[in-house]
This record gives C-alpha cells, structure tokens and sequence, in this order.
C-alpha cells in the first residue's frame, strides 16, 4: 500500500538563490494567459544585437515558465506575448500602444525572474515585478547506509508506472559529501511524484530491501530515513544529518530558524519578492501568511512551506 507523507516545514535544499547564468523565469499573471497566450523574451545589447527567445512551461500548478539565456552581453530586455502558434502571430506585451513600439526595461544580471500583473505594458514598473528565483525545487531523498550493505540503490517509478532514473535495481546513491554515513538522490524538477525502494542488489538483492512501494508527492518534499527505513525525525530539519546546518522551522502563521551564530538573512516570497533583509544572532522569527517562502542564510536558501 502506498503511503503519503507531507511535511509542513522547510526542507533543506542548499540552494543559493542568485540571479541565473542560464535560466531565466516567468510568472505570467492571469490577463497575459488569457487565450491560450506563449510566451517570449527579447534580450537586447543597446542598440545593436537582438535576441528572442521562446518560454517553454516548467510548472503549470505555479504558471511558472522559464527560458535559457542566449550568450551575450545583453543590457536590456523586453517580455513579449504570442498566440499558440508562437512568434507568428504577437499579442503584444511590454508594448507602448500609443507610440506603437515595444518596451525594454534595464537588465544587468541581478534579477532572473519577472512576475506580471494585469496587462503590463513594461511601462508602469507597478505592473511587474523583478526577483531572483532559485528554480522549482525537486524531490531529494537522503538515508543513512544500514549496517553490512556495501552500496545504497534507489530503485523507483512514477504514479504511471514508468521506471527512472534506471531499470532495476536502480541508481546507486551518492554519499552526502557533508554528512557521512548518509547517502542521497535528488530527482529532476519534473518529477512530482515518485514511488521507490531501497536495496543492496551487490549483497542479497531482494533480501536486502527497505521499502517495496513507499509514494512521495508534491516535488517540494524532500526527507530522510534512518538505516532500518523508518522516517528520520524531520522536526530537525535534516541538521544532524547535514553537518549541523541551521534549524528551520514553520509554525502556523511563523517562520523560524535558529543557529549558532551571527548570519545574513533574506526572506523571500516563492515569486521572488525580498520581504526580509537583515542579520540575526542565535534566532530568527518572522510572521507570515500562509504559503511558500524562501529563507537564505548566509549563501544557502530553503523553501518552507507554512501552513
């Protein structure tokens, strides 16, 4: 029988959120979807070199869409608005109607993501706002390697049936560099539903299992198990198994974290907008609404879902 686990606190991810080299992100609000509506992006060099490039979706429960950024030195940059059929046909975007020229808006590196609010023409800054995002966060799987098993496989499958990343007996686990003894699997963002297995295939196969059909969903979920299989006590935030890194925790209306040390703090909103900035010794309290946020201490960055 399948099992469903769903925590309502952060799991660490060890992102860092910065602006990307090669991704860039879109959160089209509900007018720019309207009529089946693609999506695309002008960077521009000045006044010389142009570049479009076309969104693709990453995450259609977020809206979330996301492209590469071509290779330049671009200084500008300008959303734009297609029907289905894509570049053949503009419905607009950051476009000045009454002077009947698009709209470019200053780019330099800092920022990876634009999230749109009403029409947004690009030229009232009020209807868009631009953010850094760390990408959609993925299922990570980490457990402590039993006693006597020389390697960790996962095997696993999604709710279709279809096996990945390999055929049986699956993917031999890395050991986590900053918690040895712990071994771990991260799956591609895409995945948001996963059922799996541990076993030692090179020591007993199927005599050596944990698990035959444990279910993760919801990509934003990541936890931790024990060498006999059972759940790793999440209340910790995986802190003992990842080198002491700081405690984070929700509670119902609060995001908390508590540390060390003195640290740096960021607090973001999941599109992206800086609520919080400042240092903290020892603890860090903030009240929220309900959501998903994103909290960086120092250079790493965790997704918190609070419920």
């Amino acid at each position: 029988m399948k099992k469903f686990f769903t925590f309502y606190l952060l799991l660490w991810m060890g992102i860092h959120v910065s602006a990307s080299d090669s991704k860039f992100y879109l959160f089209p609000g509900a007018d720019w979807m309207a009529a089946d509506a693609t999506f695309g992006a002008v960077f521009k060099d000045g006044a010389n070199a142009e570049q479009s490039v076309m969104f693709s979706l990453s995450d259609s429960e977020e809206n979330l869409y996301e492209l590469t950024v071509p290779d330049g030195d671009w200084t500008e940059i300008s959303m734009r608005r297609y029907g289905p059929d894509g570049e053949s046909s503009q419905w607009g975007g950051f476009y000045d109607e009454e002077n009947e020229v698009y709209v470019f808006i200053p780019y330099d590196g800092t920022y990876n993501c634009i999230s749109i609010r009403g029409w947004a023409n690009g030229i009232d800054p009020a209807q868009y706002t631009t953010s850094v995002y760390s990408g959609p966060a993925s299922i990570t799987i980490r457990i402590k390697k039993p006693e006597g098993w020389n390697v960790i496989r996962i095997h696993a499958w999604n709710d279709e049936g279809v096996i990945f990343p390999e055929s049986w007996p699956g993917r031999i686990m890395e050991e986590d560099a900053e918690a040895p003894g712990w071994y771990i699997y991260t799956f591609e963002p895409s995945v948001k539903i996963v059922s799996f297995n541990f076993n030692d295939f090179e020591n007993g196969g199927f005599s050596n299992e944990l698990y035959n059909d444990q279910t993760m969903t919801n990509r934003m979920e990541s936890t931790a198990y024990n060498e006999d299989g059972s759940i790793y006590d999440v209340t910790v935030s995986l802190s003992q198994a990842q080198n002491n890194k700081p405690l984070v925790r929700a509670e119902r209306n609060s995001i908390i974290a508590s540390f060390n040390e003195t640290v740096t703090i960021h607090l973001f909103s999941i599109s992206g907008k800086l609520l919080y900035a400042g240092t903290a010794t020892h603890e860090f309290r903030y009240p929220v609404q309900p959501g998903i946020y994103l909290l960086r201490i120092n250079k790493d960055t965790c997704k918190i879902l609070v419920p």
